[in-house]
């Protein structure tokens, strides 16, 4: 179920509707794409961080240490991986899932040199 509003949007992602209430859009913009926001994605996007840095993290403001990184990599990864087996020719958020899953392996390889006890904690919770 879609929650939220569809504005039409020029070939710069310009709205090209303003107000709350742009009324019926249909055949009033030929030419140009929708661009579809939902409400409620960002928060539950910030309350899913919000839960992974408590989880992970040594205190509630900790968003640097190797663990929450990790954590927050592998959510990401799992969100991309969703939308690429639903969006199978979509290139870009390929080779953004490639670069965040070396991005996860270089803070592993960090984390299992400088901890190996932390290392293998964090692989046991996220089941890697």
């Amino acid at each position: 179920m879609f929650i939220g509003v569809i504005y039409p949007v020029d070939y710069l992602g310009n709205i090209l509707v303003s107000g709350n209430n742009p009324g019926n859009l249909s055949g009033r913009y030929p030419g140009n794409k929708f661009l579809c926001y939902n409400y409620y994605t960002m928060s539950k996007v910030k309350e899913k961080i919000q839960a992974i840095i408590q989880k992970f993290g040594k205190h509630e403001k900790d968003t640097g240490s190797p663990e929450v990184q990790i954590a927050l990599l592998t959510e990401e990864i799992l969100n991309i991986q969703r939308h690429l087996a639903q969006n199978k020719k979509d290139k870009h958020s390929k080779r953004g899932l490639i670069l965040k899953i070396v991005q996860r392996r270089k803070l592993l390889n960090y984390l299992k040199k400088e901890s190996y006890t932390r290392y293998r904690k964090i692989i046991e919770e996220l089941k890697l």
